[in-house]
Formats: C-alpha cells, structure tokens, sequence
C-alpha cells in the first residue's frame, strides 16, 4: 500500500477531521454544571410581592418608593394604590400583560391626576390574572406604604443623583401674587403647572428646557385666559423626567376697598386679614 507524504502546509486527514472533532464539538457542549446562559433569564418560582423601598416616604417633597413584584408565567398584572378603606383607587401603577421575571415600579405618592397624596397609611395591591378565556385568579397580595412628611421619616428625592429642588410658595397664604423658587443641579426639560385641589389645570408656568441652577417662576393667581382664579388651595406641581414635586398654596379673597373718614380728607384702604372678623386698617 502506497502512503503519499503530505505536501508542506498540508495537515494529513486524520490530524484536520481532530481539530474540527475539537474546535464545534465544544461549542455544542453544554456548560459546566452551575454555569448560567447568561442572556436567558430564569423565570421565578412563584408570584410574590415585595415590600415597597422605602416603606415610608415624603411626597410633597419629591420622595418616591420602588415596588417589585415577581411573575413566573405570562400573566395579566393589576398593581393599584387603595386608600385607608380599600374601597376607592387612587393610583393605577400598572395594567398590562407581562411577562415572568422580576418587574419594578416607581411610586412618587401622586394620584391619578398627578396631585400629592396626604399623608397616611395606603395599601397597595398586585393582582395577576390567567391569560386565557378563563380569566382566572392566579395571585393576589396587598401590602402598606406610609406617607409621612413630618420631617422623621420622610425621605428625598430619587432622582439618579440628579437633585431637583421646589421650594414653598411666598408669601403663603396670598392675594395677588406668589413666587416659587427652583433649583436644579443638570439642564434639562422643566414643566411647572397650576393644579386646582381636584387636579384640574389651570395654568402653565413653564414647559421648556432650562440649564442648571436657580429659577424664579411667579403666579398672578390668573387661570390660562388671564382670569382671577376663586380663593381656595392650589398645587404648583413641577415636573422633571420621572420626578415630580409639588408645593402646596393658599390664595385668599381679595381686600375690599371701602371710604372712610369725612368729606375732604380722601380715603383710607380696609383689608380684612384671614381668619379675623373685623377690619384692619393700612
């Protein structure tokens, strides 16, 4: 039998069908024991809650919570704010079908339209539904957020170290005009608005990107249409990305102006203060 002697540069065939045999046979192995794919997340083993972090939280000063639930199948996702009864919706946080993993939102304390919550204890509830005709319950869990703004508990902005800052109207309460000062560490789009006590606008102060730094809006306590707005409490809420702060003001009624005096010594301006029943003179 005649051997023919390889070529210099050519590999004989028993020594190339090795390193093919070698080089893919690898790659169709499967990885050690304990090895993760990496690029496949593993579902959870079961539906669960999670406390909220923080528990308790300021929201008229722009604090926030991080609520984490876990899904270990498709599944229909109810996530809502209750109040103290857990009779009334103040907050959908999410409705939607997702998918298994590990799902996380954020909660500022607002209602539906936006406005600060005050402070107390609200249940927050994750019902997860079957997919199909059936609809059926698969999971259902409440737990307790705290909203405390008493200065013990309450907790700053979450802003990804970008830190955002709306101070308290002033003067509070007014009659003509109030001033709010803003103050911001990165530019960035600014929206500030007039809120009613039910969440209804009423005037826009602001929607527009800013640089960083110090900012001074004022309200005329005038509605879009340069209209005197009814005395009452109004929210300036603010606006930045995912953050949101609001400051709360109280417009009063307007000083009636009355003569007094006698006849050629002119008149004199009566404002009636807040709260007091007789009137105070200039």
């Amino acid at each position: 039998m005649n051997v023919r002697a390889p070529h210099r540069g050519e590999f004989p065939v028993p020594l190339v069908s090795i390193l093919f045999a070698l080089t893919f046979g690898a790659l169709a192995a499967p990885p050690p024991s304990g090895a993760g794919t990496g690029d496949i997340p593993q579902a959870p083993p079961a539906f669960a809650l999670e406390s909220a972090y923080p528990d308790t939280f300021c929201a008229a000063r722009g604090g926030a919570t991080d609520i984490r639930f876990s899904l270990p199948r498709v599944a229909r996702v109810w996530l809502q704010v209750l109040d103290a009864s857990m009779s009334n919706v103040v907050r959908t946080l999410r409705l939607a079908e997702l998918q298994p993993g590990l799902h996380q939102v954020t909660w500022n304390g607002s209602d539906d339209l936006g406005v600060p919550l005050a402070d107390g204890r609200y249940p927050y509830q994750l019902v997860a539904l079957d997919t199909t005709a059936t609809a059926d319950t698969l999971f259902r869990d409440t737990k307790v957020i705290t909203l405390d703004c008493s200065g013990t508990a309450a907790v700053g902005p979450r802003t990804g170290g970008v830190r955002i800052a709306l101070s308290p109207g002033h003067p509070n309460p007014f009659r003509e005009r109030v001033r709010f000062l803003i103050r911001t560490e990165r530019s960035g789009r600014l929206a500030v608005r007039i809120l009613d006590i039910a969440g209804r606008p009423v005037r826009t102060l602001m929607d527009t990107d800013r640089p960083s730094g110090e900012l001074s809006l004022e309200w005329n306590g005038c509605d879009e249409a340069g209209r005197r707005v009814p005395a009452g409490v109004y929210h300036c809420v603010l606006r930045s990305g995912a953050v949101i702060q609001s400051a709360r003001v109280t417009r009063l009624r307007q000083a009636r102006s009355v003569a007094t005096g006698d006849a050629g010594q002119g008149t004199r301006t009566v404002r009636a203060p807040a709260g007091a029943e007789s009137p105070q003179l200039d």
